[in-house]
């Protein structure tokens, strides 16, 4: 949340600045009365830099990190995994009939690249809905999870996500805390105290150079007793899914197959599926 305010406001500031300096160019050498001129000036300024501002912001959150072929071999139903698009976005339908799973993307990611830990877990008797985000972004869709519990039944609910994904689910898991059983972040944290009774379980890579450590570390006060912290030997922040090479992040040194193999043996043991 606080990377997407300075992010706004510093697109803000830089748009304005520039429609200052356009606005200073164009009427330099115009001639008239002060008051017209400067009421005209502010028109522009206040014109022009609204349209840089708009067109900036829809190319940055019109350039994602999309789905690569093995994230999309995994939106394909099987026999023991029927995937239906819904709504608010994927409906992985498996075995299970108990425990369901909602999965928040990570930000300026395509939820389909993280198809194969839900597939997964669908396979391995927990159901799964993939969130589509509003622009790519989870704080557009935070309170995703309400509207699919109150569409779906199961007798246990789990909430989680990605980087981003995953804060705003804990954000949500604060708000709602008595309509879940437990959190499931991945390469995130929680910035807001969860509920004692509530399962967590944390999985980070330990080459992962996108997460904020210290933000991480500062937040270990809001797990619930009940959690397990899993740290995923030569695992990243992108590993997670299946979208390339991130920005800033450190260079894995296992698969992201494998890495994302752990973390479906890590969740099904914390939901402890069946029982």
């Amino acid at each position: 949340m606080k990377r997407f305010i300075a992010i706004s406001l510093g697109m803000a500031a830089i748009n304005f600045l520039i429609a200052a300096v356009i606005t200073h160019f164009i009427f330099k050498k115009k001639e008239m009365p002060a008051k017209k001129k400067f009421i005209i000036q502010m028109t522009v300024f206040l014109l022009v830099g609204l349209i840089l501002y708009v067109g900036g912001g829809a190319v940055y959150f019109g350039s994602y990190y999309r789905a690569n072929s093995r994230g999309m071999s995994f939106m394909e139903s099987d026999d023991v995994v029927k995937i239906n698009e819904i709504e608010k976005g994927y409906f992985f339908d498996g075995p299970g009939d108990k425990e369901a799973f909602i999965f928040y993307p990570g930000a300026k990611v395509d939820p389909k690249a993280y198809s194969a830990i839900l597939h997964k877990l669908a396979a391995g008797g927990v159901d799964c809905f993939l969130v589509r985000m509003p622009l790519n972004m989870a704080m557009l869709g935070k309170d995703t999870a309400g509207e699919i519990m109150n569409s779906y039944s199961y007798d246990e609910w789990y909430l989680g996500g990605h980087s981003l994904g995953g804060a705003m689910a804990s954000i949500y898991a604060f708000e709602h805390g008595d309509d879940l059983d437990g959190m499931v972040l991945m390469a995130s944290y929680t910035p807001r105290d969860l509920k004692d009774d509530m399962k967590l379980i944390l999985l980070s890579g330990d080459k992962d150079k996108v997460l904020n450590w210290e933000t991480y570390k500062a937040n270990v006060g809001n797990w619930p007793k009940d959690s397990t912290e899993y740290i995923i030997k030569g695992g990243n922040h992108a590993g997670f899914g299946d979208y390339g090479v991130q920005s800033g992040d450190g260079e894995a040194t296992i698969s992201n197959e494998e890495q994302q193999d752990q973390s479906v043996e890590q969740i099904l043991k914390m939901i402890d599926v069946g029982n």
